[in-house]
């Protein structure tokens, strides 16, 4: 395959970046590279639009994270960029990307239950949001005092019913996300 050379290296470079951030849990990691698949009407004929590097942990070889993508056209001619040999070195896989490497190496280092509640967290937040948002809104376009009927020529009853709309919107994310806080235990 063309570009092989080119996929080893860059995980080289990659390998060396776990080496330099985490040493002494580097031989727990390894970069694996495969092809990102393409959704172009005549792609089994085309090569891969490009690759993915991911880190995975030895221990759970089901758990990835991409640490960085390359296209095809970056493997046969890595230099057409304007790079010389030293910024490729450092853009191919050394300190660019030890962000992405620790990033990596913090998620996989993470349990189930953790990377769980990072999630529930978050969709707390957002039910939380839109729930503030769909009841001022639907207050907002209740109040005719307020619009005084001059947003984009909107009739009344239509201020009205998006007005009520946005007001049962709010509600309803309001109930789902005080059901999903759970009460904090007191010690």
């Amino acid at each position: 395959m063309r570009g092989q050379k080119r996929l080893e290296e860059i995980r080289r470079r990659l390998l060396k970046g776990i080496n330099k951030i985490d040493p002494e849990n580097a031989g727990r990691y390894d970069i694996k590279y495969e092809a990102m698949t393409s959704t172009h009407v005549n792609a089994k004929f085309l090569p891969p639009p490009g690759y993915q590097f991911l880190l995975v942990d030895k221990e759970n070889p089901n758990e990835s994270y991409r640490v960085r993508t390359t296209t095809y056209g970056d493997l046969i001619r890595p230099h057409t960029y304007g790079f010389t040999p030293e910024m490729d070195e450092k853009y191919s896989g050394g300190e660019v990307f030890e962000p992405n490497i620790q990033q990596g190496i913090e998620y996989l280092g993470k349990t189930k239950k953790e990377k769980r509640r990072t999630d529930q967290g978050e969709l707390e937040k957002t039910t939380a949001i839109a729930s503030i948002l769909g009841i001022l809104g639907g207050l907002f376009f209740l109040s005719s005092n307020i619009t005084g009927n001059a947003i984009a020529n909107v009739s009344q009853s239509s201020s009205n019913a998006l007005g009520a709309v946005l007001l049962v919107v709010g509600l309803v994310t309001g109930f789902f996300w005080l059901k999903g806080r759970k009460p904090k235990s007191k010690k």
